[in-house]
């Protein structure tokens, strides 16, 4: 089966960067799969979701979508790929803080149908209705289609940002740190959110956290990554029962709350 999103020595180097923020990292994800991608602060994971959602051009390496390259050193989307734009709305991200992302001036409304209007998804007599149905969507309702971003709270900013997300049919949603400024019973009720759209829409998603309690119960496999790679990659029961690298080992620990996590010192790599 061709794997939805793919990565293949996915590289990013930014200029007068000690060393890759994302250094040759392979990663696939399948049909309706969750594939979390987890490690410390400064581990790559943010770069490595722009990457994969098109929004970074990669120094070496590049990302495909059913099989087709897009991503490629020196442009977004190579010759005989897809078109980026078709790319943006196969591949969509939501971010973990939703309020930079939406616009203060537009509505609710306005936020939901920007997307599919532009994508020729939908007519201006049809954007009401849209909008509307991805608010129900996302358990919201039409009470929200008039609200500016202000007006709502951070767990319905974060909805939105989804139904935005949503709006255009996408196959993939890289999710980037999206529960972790929710507390316990809102991450609850949103992986539930997640988990029952992935099933009605067959959805593949790439989930960045740094909450490995919370992977364990989301995720069908797990990517480690530490400064720019995957150090390890198994299905989810695997990886938190077997363990095979001793970062991986730690991070666990520290998760389960055996040991203080404590970042190595980066100096121990030099020289």
């Amino acid at each position: 089966m061709t794997p939805r999103l793919e990565a293949r020595g996915l590289t990013k180097i930014y200029p007068c960067a000690r060393r890759p923020a994302v250094d040759g990292v392979d990663l696939m994800v399948a049909p309706e799969e969750v594939v979390a991608v987890v490690g410390e602060s400064g581990a790559g994971k943010s770069t490595l979701a722009r990457l994969l959602a098109g929004l970074l051009m990669p120094t070496d390496g590049c990302v495909l979508v059913d099989g087709k390259p897009f991503a490629t050193p020196g442009r977004r989307c190579s010759p005989g790929g897809r078109s980026g734009r078709d790319v943006r709305r196969k591949v969509q991200i939501v971010f973990q803080s939703p309020g930079s992302t939406l616009n203060p001036r537009f509505t609710v409304a306005e936020l939901l149908s920007e997307g599919p209007l532009s994508h020729g998804l939908v007519g201006e007599g049809e954007s009401k209705d849209l909008a509307t149905g991805l608010l129900e969507a996302v358990e919201l309702g039409s009470a929200y289609l008039d609200r500016l971003p202000d007006e709502l709270s951070g767990g319905q900013k974060q909805r939105v940002a989804l139904a935005r997300a949503l709006s255009v049919e996408p196959e993939i949603l890289i999710l980037d740190e999206v529960t972790s400024a929710l507390d316990a019973d809102l991450q609850v009720r949103m992986l539930e959110l997640l988990q029952r759209l992935k099933t009605e829409r067959g959805l593949s998603y790439v989930f960045i956290s740094h909450d490995l309690a919370l992977v364990e119960s989301f995720a069908d496999r797990v990517a480690v990554m530490r400064r720019g790679r995957v150090l390890e990659s198994a299905r989810t029961v695997d990886l938190y029962e077997r363990p095979r690298d001793p970062y991986t080992m730690a991070l666990l620990r520290a998760s389960r709350g055996d040991v203080a996590w404590v970042e190595d010192d980066p100096r121990k790599d030099m020289g």
